[in-house]
Formats: C-alpha cells, sequence, structure tokens
C-alpha cells in the first residue's frame, strides 16, 4: 500500500499486524477508521515518532501494542487512552524518550 491510499472501508473495529513490514512510517490509512478499538503494530519496522492523528484517536483505543518497533521521540504528558478502565498498552522495545504518562501507569 503507498502512503496516500485510502481504505475501501472505514468501520473497522481491529487491526493486528504483526511480524510484517508496515513501516517505515505509520500507515496513514488508519486515521480513517471511524471505529478503530484494537491496534496492534507489532514488530512491523515502523520508524520515527507517533504521528499526532493517533493521539487525537487514542480515546477510543483500549488496545494499543507499538512494541518491538524503532518509534522515537516523546510521549504526551496525556495519553487519552479509552474510557475503559484498564486499557491494554505496550509500547516497549522502542526508542521513547522521557518519562511515562501518569494515566498508563
Amino acid at each position: 500500500m503507498t502512503q496516500d491510499w485510502i481504505p475501501p472501508f472505514k468501520e473497522l473495529e481491529i487491526v493486528k499486524i504483526t511480524d510484517c513490514q508496515v513501516g517505515p512510517t505509520f500507515p496513514n490509512w488508519l486515521r480513517n477508521l471511524t471505529l478503530l478499538t484494537e491496534l496492534t503494530l507489532e514488530n512491523a519496522e515502523i520508524c520515527g515518532e507517533i504521528p499526532r492523528w493517533l493521539y487525537n484517536m487514542s480515546f477510543k483505543i483500549f488496545v494499543l501494542d507499538l512494541s518491538h518497533n524503532k518509534i522515537s521521540g516523546y510521549l504526551p504528558k496525556i495519553l487519552n487512552l479509552s474510557s475503559w478502565n484498564f486499557p491494554e498498552v505496550n509500547l516497549a522495545f522502542n526508542q521513547f524518550k522521557g518519562s511515562i504518562p501518569l494515566n498508563l501507569v
């Protein structure tokens, strides 16, 4: 898929891609998914920072696994993950800087 690809579907709730080259950047087509609640991009060869549009979608997401990539930069002070009581977040094995947002602890 190219970076400018727009999916014909918008109501996908779960995306799980592991051990597959998706990167080097975050796939832009994810931003068009209006019902996304679970996102796994594990070991997907993604580099760079998490895009702002993903932070803006985070209030709907209750499972987020971006582990085993080369994602860098700082996490925002508040990562507003879902209204669910215990969202699942795995950001391990990346290259983040700074502290973990308090609402993730």
